[in-house]
């Protein structure tokens, strides 16, 4: 804007010294003619009477230096003071003759020879229709302009650099003011009367930009507190499907770094399965997809978006569905084991009632088979009442917590394990510290059952068990130690899935349904504890429940 200031000052100032100074040429010029037809008219009145008295003989004796020239009526020069009469022509049409013999007087201008002169004509009527003319010769003013030309030019060039020095001064102090105007309080700054409705349009510029910046920030803020606190993993692409922002977990879940923003995706998640999807995307197919990790099982949806149909990105939500998945996963592998756990007590009950129904067996016998029929129904009553313990423990189909009574759900499980633990001829040692604890009783006696039960299982012929209930600190420990083979640290993890045996097999040699120690787990998470194993091969085994102490019992949520 100075710039522009600047030239057009500059050129204003110019043109405005070129007119002035053609002006006054002219006036100049005008007001010469005008002198000069007013010296010779009053120079042709004193020759008019000196030739009225004296005739040709007085204009002989003028010694003047304008031309003198005395025209008959047939325009024949009758005199000239400066030519030869003879040698010149007929003066009837010369303008300013024409003119005297029509008013009395006339004038004319026409250039010399050169074009450094001109010649300045007056002539006026005398007697006998004669006319007597004068004539001078004066210097042109382009002569006067080539004379005048080297200080014209150092004049101009002073004047032009004046201008120059002026011009920029007017320029700076114009702009000086609003170059200072504060932007974002233009209300503090002094400026013209002029700039006072431009300083008002820019304050309430500046207050509606102010407040539209407010909101902005205030949406971002709520979209990144949105997207920074979500479970799920949000991913944004634009229309050519670079990374134009990610939350917290999709970072996680892609391992984004802050160079891969407004890079192409693809390049940053290079497996087929994704580079196929986003092709597809364009072309308004929505997409579902699912892959894993080493730890985790994700679900991504992907949704085009448009606008005027006009396909301008592409937004991803990721899903972690890793307990979905395992859950659906086990199952599929409770179904399957449950099918083989029940397939063998069924397959041993159909066999042995057709073999009474078809009559073929000794009247001996069909106690025997009996028997049989009799243990393998026990044994699939134990699976099916097990398997739905374990359902009510994860569906929490409970009561609300009460204190439990340790003594007496020690002594029940001691009862009812009693012939068992006779027959094997095993020692079962117990030692119950007084706690206070809320609890499901239900949940804790299936916990010490299956605990009991399990070490009673592998600890063998003499062997022996031992049970104690302890207070440490806010926690309460229940510790079941056996002598049996133990448990070898690869397998630790996995027995307390669902039907899984440490001697991988499912053999009759070691009774049971294989879900005890898997109600064992869910019972401790129940209680929201935690179950450890201490064991090593041919040592034993320690399994040690921790549980956090209630103060208040928890009501059941119905």
């Amino acid at each position: 804007m100075k710039k522009q200031i600047f030239k057009q000052s500059l050129s204003l100032t110019l043109f405005t010294l070129l007119i002035t100074i053609s002006a006054i040429s002219l006036l100049l010029f005008s007001q010469l003619q005008k002198r000069f037809f007013t010296e010779l008219a009053e120079e042709a009145s004193v020759v008019k009477v000196l030739y009225q008295k004296n005739g040709i003989e007085g204009l002989k004796s003028l010694d003047i230096a304008d031309r003198i020239t005395l025209i008959d009526s047939e325009g024949v020069v009758l005199f000239d003071n400066r030519a030869k009469v003879e040698e010149m022509d007929n003066h009837n049409q010369r303008p300013e003759v024409q003119a005297a013999r029509t008013e009395g007087s006339g004038r004319s201008r026409r250039e010399s020879d050169t074009l450094l002169s001109k010649n300045f004509y007056y002539a006026i009527s005398i007697a006998d229709n004669q006319v007597l003319r004068l004539s001078t010769t004066e210097t042109s003013f382009l002569n006067y302009y080539l004379k005048l030309i080297t200080p014209a030019i150092i004049i101009l060039l002073l004047v032009a650099i004046l201008s120059y020095l002026l011009s920029k001064r007017l320029a700076k102090r114009i702009i000086e003011p609003i170059d200072s105007v504060d932007l974002a309080h233009p209300e503090t700054g002094e400026v013209y009367p002029e700039l006072q409705p431009f300083l008002s349009r820019l304050i309430k510029q500046n207050d509606k930009i102010q407040q539209q910046l407010e909101n902005l920030s205030q949406k971002e803020r709520e979209l990144a507190l949105i997207t920074t606190h979500m479970k799920e993993g949000l991913i944004v692409l634009d229309s050519q499907d670079r990374l134009l922002m990610a939350n917290p977990i999709a970072k996680g879940v892609f391992r984004i770094k802050n160079d891969d923003f407004n890079d192409y995706f693809i390049r940053i998640e290079r497996s087929q399965l994704f580079i196929d999807a986003v092709e597809s995307i364009h072309q308004n197919n929505s997409q579902e997809i699912q892959f894993k990790t080493k730890h985790h099982t994700y679900q991504v949806l992907l949704n085009p978006v448009f606008q005027a149909h006009n396909f301008i990105g592409t937004v991803m939500f990721i899903f972690d569905i890793t307990d979905s998945a395992s859950q659906e996963e086990m199952r599929r592998e409770f179904t399957s084991n449950v099918t083989h756990e029940l397939k063998t007590p069924l397959t041993s009950i159909s066999g042995y009632a057709e073999i009474i129904h078809a009559g073929i067996v000794q009247p001996e016998d069909c106690t025997r088979f009996a028997g049989k029929i009799y243990d393998e129904a026990q044994r699939l009553l134990a699976l099916v009442n097990d398997t739905l313990k374990l359902s009510g423990i994860e569906n929490n189909d409970l009561l609300d917590q009460e204190i439990v009574q340790w003594e007496k759900i020690v002594s029940q499980i001691h009862n009812s394990m009693h012939l068992s633990l006779v027959n094997k001829n095993q020692n079962l040692e117990i030692e119950i510290e007084p706690v206070r604890f809320y609890g499901y009783p239900s949940v804790i006696q299936d916990i010490l059952y299956n605990l009991i039960e399990n070490a009673s299982k592998y600890s063998g012929q003499s062997g022996k068990i031992t049970l104690n209930i302890f207070r440490r600190t806010n926690d309460l420990i229940i510790k079941v130690k056996d002598n049996g083979p133990g448990i070898a640290t690869r397998e630790q993890e996995r027995i307390f899935e669902r039907f899984y045996r440490a001697d991988k097999s499912h053999s009759s040699q070691i009774s049971g349904t294989g879900l005890g120690l898997s109600i064992v787990k869910h019972g401790v998470l129940l209680h929201h504890g935690k179950i450890e194993i201490e064991s090593k091969l041919g040592e034993g085994a320690c399994f040690i429940v921790t549980l956090p102490i209630n103060e208040t019992p928890k009501k059941h949520k119905k």
